[in-house]
């Protein structure tokens, strides 16, 4: 840990402490490793795959690395999101409460998966809660450079789906 310089931010729904990776602080840190590190996963993501490396770059230079603890909500439901996630490493659980207020489990998501994209798309509030569970790593990207950069490729994948 001492390799890195950590920023702390607190979110009101948690209790404690998330610390985010802020590559561009650290001036020792090799920040070319870490974006050809980004640039590859997003390679392997469906919703990347097509996009030309120099689109890829660019999104990696958006991404910030953020570690949750087990346990910890990510995303609540009900609640506006405004980060999208690409995990990298751990899992997550999507859950939904029923009419009886009963937490149902939906799926597990890990290495490779994402989450917060169609909230954000469609700038509804999300309809199920993400929670960690175990250590997880993601990369994030904050809701205007998910605007700017992811919404408009999902636009033309829904048009061409729409073909």
């Amino acid at each position: 840990m001492d390799d890195f310089f950590f920023h702390k931010y607190v979110y009101k729904r948690f209790t404690g402490f998330i610390f985010i990776l802020d590559i561009t602080t650290n001036p020792e840190f090799n920040q070319t490793t870490v974006i050809e590190d980004y640039v590859s996963r997003l390679a392997n993501i469906d919703i990347f795959i097509h996009l030309y490396r120099s689109k890829r770059v660019g999104l990696a230079h958006k991404l910030r690395q953020i570690t949750f603890n087990p346990d910890r909500y990510i995303i609540a439901q009900g609640e506006q999101v405004n980060f999208f996630f690409i995990i990298t490493s751990g899992q997550v659980v999507v859950s939904k409460k029923s009419s009886s207020d009963q937490e149902v489990v939906l799926k597990t998501l890990g290495q490779g998966d994402f989450f917060g994209a169609l909230p954000m798309f469609f700038n509804i509030p999300s309809h199920v809660a993400v929670k960690a569970r175990d250590p997880v790593t993601c990369m994030m990207m904050d809701r205007q450079s998910f605007q700017e950069m992811v919404a408009p490729e999902l636009k033309s994948m829904e048009r061409i789906a729409q073909a």
